[in-house]
């Protein structure tokens, strides 16, 4: 017989896979016909973050990678240097927040946004670095700046309609890996 919580850790991972694709699609589908003054949040970088800090066991390293790989080819950017910063930065808030259900909003949001800011800027560096056209440090900053605004609106979504929490503290330390 099946473990309950192992099935429940694949139904999570299949359901992270599906947003994941839904989000991706969703930024592939032309929606507007000119330029946007301010460039959207990006989504699949606050559900990883959000799903990481709450719970990691759903997200293993192997399916984040592979869906962040896909996300960059898919969008168009230089192959596995957002997925790199990105799992460094989701890989570094599962260890500051391994196992603490006492970390309050505001500190999981502080941290949230450090590291998309941390990874936007290594981003912008790295590009320069090679001499890869990259989009401008101030618009990038700019998209960081309203993907961290909308982590609270990913996290509620994620809360609300997916029952995403942090784990029941048990005493023993839940490394989630």
């Amino acid at each position: 017989m099946v473990d309950p919580g192992t099935t429940q850790r694949w139904l999570y991972h299949t359901l992270f896979a599906g947003l994941a694709m839904m989000i991706l699609i969703l930024q592939l589908v032309p929606f507007g016909g000119g330029s946007v003054a301010v460039p959207g949040p990006d989504v699949l970088t606050c559900l990883v973050l959000v799903w990481i800090q709450r719970r990691p066991d759903f997200l293993p390293l192997l399916l984040l990678a592979s869906v962040l790989l896909l996300a960059d080819f898919l969008l168009l950017r230089p192959p596995g240097l957002w997925a790199a910063l990105t799992l460094m930065g989701a890989e570094f808030l599962r260890r500051v927040t391994a196992g603490s259900r006492e970390i309050t909003f505001a500190a999981e949001w502080g941290f949230a946004a450090g590291v998309i800011l941390a990874m936007t800027v290594a981003h912008w560096a790295l590009n320069a670095l090679v001499s890869a056209p990259a989009i401008p440090l101030g618009l990038s900053i700019v998209q960081a700046i309203t993907t961290i605004i909308a982590y609270p609106f990913v996290l509620w979504l994620s809360q609300s309609a997916f029952n995403i929490r942090k784990p029941a503290f048990d005493g023993q330390n839940q490394r989630g890996i």
